[in-house]
């Protein structure tokens, strides 16, 4: 195999595992969004029972109300942990959707480069055997029979 074939055949498999990782970054980032999903869901529904709770004022008396102020407190509590858990995942969502733009870069850059690798070869052995048909043409038939012997 020629130096260049060797190297066509190397950016081929290159291409290839590029085309892996993209795929594979491509479901991380899918997951990621899911996940971003189920966290806003979560954020919004604990925010609807917390605003519920704390609009509640039907307590019969003081110690209902003040056990009422601490769930509704510790609903709010978990509404903020959601919320934080929705950011976090929003920057991990974010994070694979860039990786993943960044692996399909890097794929188009290692096709463009087969493509073009294999273009110049093609382009190269067509122009040789171009001369080579020429240069045949133009010897006489004792001279190509004297080449060929």
């Amino acid at each position: 195999m020629t130096p260049d074939r060797a190297k066509i055949a190397r950016l081929r498999r290159i291409e290839r595992l590029r085309g892996i990782e993209h795929r594979v970054k491509i479901g991380e980032a899918a997951q990621a969004e899911a996940a971003l999903y189920g966290a806003g869901a979560l954020a919004e529904r604990t925010a609807r029972l917390a605003a519920s709770y704390a609009g509640r004022a039907n307590a019969q008396d003081g110690a209902a109300l003040a056990l009422l102020h601490r769930f509704a407190a510790g609903l709010e509590a978990l509404h903020a942990g959601a919320r934080a858990g929705a950011a976090a995942t929003r920057e991990r969502a974010d994070a694979a959707n860039r990786d993943a733009a960044v692996a399909e870069k890097r794929a188009e850059v290692v096709a463009m480069l087969a493509s073009s690798c294999a273009t110049a070869l093609a382009r190269r052995d067509s122009q040789r055997a171009h001369a080579e048909l020429a240069r045949k043409l133009k010897d006489s038939p004792r001279q190509i029979a004297a080449r060929e012997s």
